[in-house]
């Protein structure tokens, strides 16, 4: 239910000019529907038989992007003195932006990220628990910096 009530929300915001917008409570009701979907997610995969045995791999791989950008933000604002609920733009996707990506590749890159990151959580299965989450942690740091760091390390580079 709650992907088609999202659908439209990323249909006309990604194909029309005129853009729909969610708001604080419309937000806040998503984060609080997808953490009742992980615990749900997690207890389910616990209490029956099931080819996944890392449900907290799962979790953090759905997580990773919103988390590591929402820690970022916070040490920034804090090594600065500034309130770390002060507006900016020193998110992930306003980085994205800066490197001259309209919104819409903006929107697929992090949706490309959280999928290649689910792919690897997925091949990693194999792993027990404790080098599992170190594997996605990692590789989570990669996805997340990698292309911010790949971008200036072009731009010192090559047009330099």
């Amino acid at each position: 239910a709650t992907i088609g009530v999202l659908s439209p929300f990323l249909y006309y915001n990604m194909f029309h000019r005129r853009k729909l917008f969610m708001g604080d409570s419309g937000s806040m009701v998503l984060g609080l529907l997808t953490a009742f979907y992980a615990l749900s997610f997690v207890h389910e995969v616990q209490s029956t038989p099931s080819e996944l045995s890392h449900p907290y791999s799962w979790l953090l791989a759905l997580t990773a992007l919103p988390l590591l950008d929402l820690l970022r933000v916070i040490v920034i604002r804090w090594s600065q003195g500034r309130p770390i609920f002060s507006p900016d733009k020193n998110h992930i996707h306003h980085a994205y932006l800066n490197m001259g990506l309209s919104h819409n590749q903006t929107t697929f890159i992090v949706m490309e990220l959280t999928l290649s990151l689910w792919l690897f959580v997925y091949w990693f299965e194999f792993l027990t628990q404790g080098w599992h989450i170190l594997v996605v942690a990692l590789l989570m740091l990669g996805i997340y910096l990698g292309p911010i760091l790949f971008y200036k390390l072009k731009q010192k580079y090559f047009f330099a």
